[in-house]
């Protein structure tokens, strides 16, 4: 009979056992961000932007200089998932996804965000940093140091697209140098006699490429080592060489 008692409680003792251990929480791991928000048409920082997370959770907001420094408990095993949702009023809701690799606690990654005013054309934008376990790297001269290269990409991404707007040029010229774009991105060259191919064709001046292609017709474009040109571009539509 104590026989039989003791074996009724070994077993008990098993199951709540193996319960526990099915059901013991997640590990925890800290994830720090920090950034700066500016209003994406005239790139001043914005006060007073809050940081929520997509449950509507609030994780802080930003100071008088656009800049946040935020950190959250993340409680799932295995690869980090999550959003972002930047918002203030008078300006369109932002939401940034996340998905990471398995990385450890404490790590840490910069943000700058850039929110369209209702109304505006600008175009919101996301930059990221580079993930780090160093909190010092959050720090605001920091991260106001990045911002500078922040800004003068945007400035050149609006002087570009001022460049393509009412045409359907595949040269452009930009503060006195050339790029070759199509309709999502582009490829500096040297000047306007560096050589461009069509579809793996003899090679042409890259000045004459708005007499012979439209920038819609570009499937594709890619840098290459030829000896003979520089840059090869793909229509999506066979090119023949006419108009």
């Amino acid at each position: 009979m104590n026989f039989k008692r003791t074996s009724i409680i070994t077993l008990a003792l098993a199951v709540c056992t193996l319960t526990f251990a099915q059901k013991k929480p997640a590990k925890v791991r800290t994830i720090t961000l920090a950034g700066i928000v500016v209003d994406a048409a005239t790139m001043q920082p914005m006060a007073s932007v809050d940081i929520d997370d997509a449950k509507g959770r609030n994780f802080g907001h930003t100071d008088k200089s656009g800049y946040f420094n935020i950190a959250f408990e993340y409680r799932q095993i295995g690869e980090i998932k999550f959003d972002l949702r930047i918002k203030k009023a008078g300006y369109k809701l932002f939401t940034q996804k996340e998905h990471w690799g398995d990385l450890p606690d404490g790590i840490c990654d910069l943000f700058y965000f850039g929110l369209q005013k209702n109304h505006s054309n600008a175009r919101p934008f996301s930059v990221l940093g580079k993930n780090t376990m160093d909190k010092k790297a959050l720090a605001y001269n920091l991260v106001l140091t990045g911002f500078g290269k922040v800004r003068e990409q945007k400035a050149f991404d609006n002087d570009l697209e001022k460049a393509k707007k009412g045409n359907d040029n595949v040269l452009v010229k930009v503060n006195d140098k050339f790029y070759v774009v199509d309709d999502s991105g582009w490829i500096g060259v040297a000047s306007d006699k560096d050589m461009v191919s069509i579809d793996n064709k003899k090679p042409v001046p890259a000045s004459q490429l708005n007499k012979i292609i439209k920038r819609k017709k570009i499937h594709s474009m890619t840098t290459v080592a030829a000896a003979d040109h520089k840059v090869t571009i793909y229509t999506s539509n066979n090119f023949k060489g006419k108009k």
